[in-house]
């Protein structure tokens, strides 16, 4: 699928608030109503996904099991500071909330 078509995808899903298992998903999961599974995310094997999890941009191995009303990778943050902690990022010269 070209670049274009997984954009307009995506915003066809956010606008119509559909719901739905999008990434590189492996065998035997269970997945509980209304999940969604972006296709930047890998998922591994036999994993449990309760209701209304979202799971962005992210790797799940083997066996995991998560709760209902979890959301999984929805912010972004520097990987090349020491920390995450606010103080860290904004004398690294990064908003926090950019």
């Amino acid at each position: 699928m070209k670049k274009s078509e997984k954009l307009f995808h995506r915003v066809w899903r956010i606008i119509t608030f559909r719901k739905g298992i999008y990434g590189n998903v492996g065998k035997n999961n269970k997945f509980c109503s209304g999940v969604l599974i972006d296709e930047n995310t890998n998922v591994g094997n036999e994993n449990y996904f309760g209701a209304n999890v979202h799971v962005t941009a992210a790797d799940i191995g083997n066996y995991c099991s998560i709760a209902p009303n979890v959301t999984i990778g929805p912010g972004d943050h520097p990987l090349d500071l020491i920390s995450t902690k606010v103080s860290v990022m904004e004398n690294a010269g990064g908003g926090v909330c950019d």
